[in-house]
This record gives C-alpha cells, structure tokens and sequence, in this order.
C-alpha cells in the first residue's frame, strides 16, 4: 500500500522581549503598520513586539512508488516479487543462476521495462519469517527474471521429442534459450543480509508492524484433548476400522507380514498437535492417524488426517492440506494465512490471499 506524506506548517509566530531602563512617564505608542505595539511604563517593563506572518506554503512530498508488501514468497530463486514476469523485463545475456530446480536460465531486469512499483522495492529492507518467527532482516538487491522447470526430462523445456531422449545430449544454451520462451516467468530479488536467513519462507516490509506468528507444539492442551475424544468416536474412524478389517482379512499370509493388524494401529493411536498463538491458546488442531500405504493396488488403507480451526468448543475442518509448514495472521485481521512447501513449490491459503510460486514438473507415477 503506498504510504502519502502530507506536511503543514501553520502559522509562524515568535515573540521578542527586550528589558528597557526606567521611563519618566507611562505611554502607549501605536506603532505602523499594526499590529507592533509598544508600551512603556514608569516602572521597568518588558517590550514585546508580536510579528505574525502568513502560513508558509510547501510542496507536498511525492508518494512513494513502493508498495509495502504484506507478504512475499522466499524460495530458492530468491524474494519473488511477482509470478508473472515478462520477458520483455528482461536485458542482457541468460545465465544459469543459484537454485535447487533442475533446470534455470535468468536475466538481469531492465529498469525502463519491469513497472515502476516492483523496480522501486529494490534497496528496501525485508523482514523474513520461517517456521517459528523472524529469522533475519534483509535488502532486496538486484532484480532479475528467472524461468525454471523441474524434473528428469527435458520434455516441458524442448518439446515432446524430449521426453524419451537423454538431456545430456542437449546443450546449455539450448536449454537456456527454451526455458526463456516458457510463460511462467517469476521476478525475484537477491537476498542481501549480513546474518544467515537459513529456514526463511517468507518475507514482509520491514516498515509493516510484525505479524502474529502461531507456533506448532505436540503438547496436549484442552482442544487436542477434546478432539482426541471426538476422533475416538468418528464415524470416520469406524468405517476405516471396517475396511481395513476386511482388506487385512483378503491378504495371503506371507502379505500379512508387511501390515499390522487394526488392533495395532489402535493401540499406537494418532498423533495430535496444536497451533498456538503468542498467549499460548490453541488456534488449529492437527491429527494423524494410521500408516502411509505402501506399493499400489489393492492394500488395506489406515491412514487419516485432519486439520482444524478451534471455534470455542467446536473443531471447523480446514480445506486445505493438513500439515502447513507456517501459520501466521499477516494482517492481524483475526484470520489465518496457512504457508505450505510442495515438491513443486510454496502455496499459501487464506480467506484474504491465494497466492502460489509453483514450478512445472515432469510428473511420474510412483507405481
């Protein structure tokens, strides 16, 4: 949000007193022009002349360009201003820059061609956040305009004919010139911090006030309590139990050796956990249940997850995936931004941001 500054001076007034000897006689003298007036007096009196001029008049400072960013995504490229760049921001020759993506390919940004508001965050210092709070400031260094793509084939770089072919027998500078015609091009900035911003997600203008961070714990408190008892009597825990049951009863007995009964995975029970807020209330409840499936096909399936708003004494599903690796309120309008990490990149939900810095992947069925 671009912040105004507006400044007045009001009228400009001072007062001069001088001490005078004695004076024979008292006397009023008006004094031209109005409105100086000066008295002397028989016994020694201050003089005092009152000029008042005319409101000064300034020219109002130019609003910022920079927006105050809430909220932007740390990942590996960098602080990501915006998710869709143009490669037109773009000057100068493509390189490989720092990341963890299979394959990269930049440019330096041009300052005549990115729009205004993003070229003027450079400079500007940012606070970023991991998992449990604020883990450095930093400046936003230099722009630049980053294409990436993920995975072990070159299909979604160099065409369909690529997918079968071994990217070693393409050159680097193939490699950089069809990441460059892709569309999801981001625009990042270089971290520039003089202390370690290891773990960091994400970032905030360090002008903001700080947001309030939830912090995840295991310990047990009166909400996980109270869904633990909720879950013991789930529907959902019945049918699971029911079907297991019945899949676990259909193995051979060499299959048999690889799942634990139901009467296992019960008494191992789920696993709870609790985002807590900065006065130690819970604010989201979290559970896990059973194993993860193991192989394809038919194998009994024990595994359940959930995760939940604490509503006073009612538990609200969240729809989204149930282990965020961050959870904060950005705004401080009581709602909850919940941060995720996927192989393919960050995601954030909330009821006021949808946001996402995603890379394309080749996709490959586990099975």
């Amino acid at each position: 949000m671009a912040v105004g500054l507006g400044l007045l001076l009001g009228p400009l007034a001072y007062a001069l007193t001088l001490e005078p000897g004695p004076a024979p006689e008292c006397a009023t003298v008006l004094a031209e022009p109005a409105p100086a007036t000066v008295e002397l007096c028989e016994q020694p009196q201050p003089i005092t002349v009152e000029l008042v001029s005319e409101p000064a008049v300034i020219e109002q400072a130019p609003e910022p360009t920079a927006d105050r960013a809430e909220f932007l995504f740390v990942t590996d490229a960098g602080i990501v201003l915006s998710t869709e760049a143009e490669r037109e921001w773009g000057k100068g020759r493509l390189f490989e820059p720092d990341g963890e993506v299979s394959y990269r390919a930049a440019k330096r940004a041009d300052a005549t061609r990115v729009p205004t508001a993003l070229w003027s965050m450079r400079g500007r210092m940012f606070d970023l956040y991991g998992p449990d709070g604020k883990v450095c400031t930093a400046r936003l260094g230099e722009l630049r305009v980053v294409a990436q793509y993920d995975g072990w084939s070159l299909g979604g770089v160099l065409g369909e004919e690529w997918y079968d072919q071994d990217p070693e027998g393409a050159s680097k500078a193939q490699i950089r010139a069809g990441l460059w015609r892709r569309d999801d091009l981001w625009l990042v900035a270089e971290v520039e911090s003089s202390g370690s911003c290891r773990g960091a997600l994400w970032a905030r203008d360090a002008e903001l006030p700080p947001p309030t961070i939830l912090r995840r714990t295991f310990a047990a408190n009166h909400a996980s309590e109270a869904r633990a008892a909720e879950f013991r009597q789930s529907e959902d825990l019945a049918e699971t139990g029911r079907n297991y049951r019945t899949d676990y009863a259909q193995l051979d007995q060499e299959a048999r050796e690889y799942y634990p009964t139901w009467e296992t995975l019960i008494e191992e029970g789920p696993t709870f956990w609790s985002w807590i807020d900065p006065h130690g209330s819970p604010r989201l409840v979290g559970l896990e249940f059973g194993r993860e499936p193991e192989g394809c096909g038919d194998s009994p399936y024990s595994r359940l997850t959930a995760l939940d708003h604490v509503r006073g004494d009612e538990f609200v599903p969240v729809a989204h995936a149930h282990f965020p690796d961050a959870v904060f309120d950005v705004d401080h309008d009581g709602r909850l931004e919940l941060l995720y990490s996927g192989d393919d990149g960050p995601w954030l939900m909330s009821a006021t941001l949808d946001v996402q810095a995603l890379v394309e992947q080749d996709w490959m069925c586990p099975c």
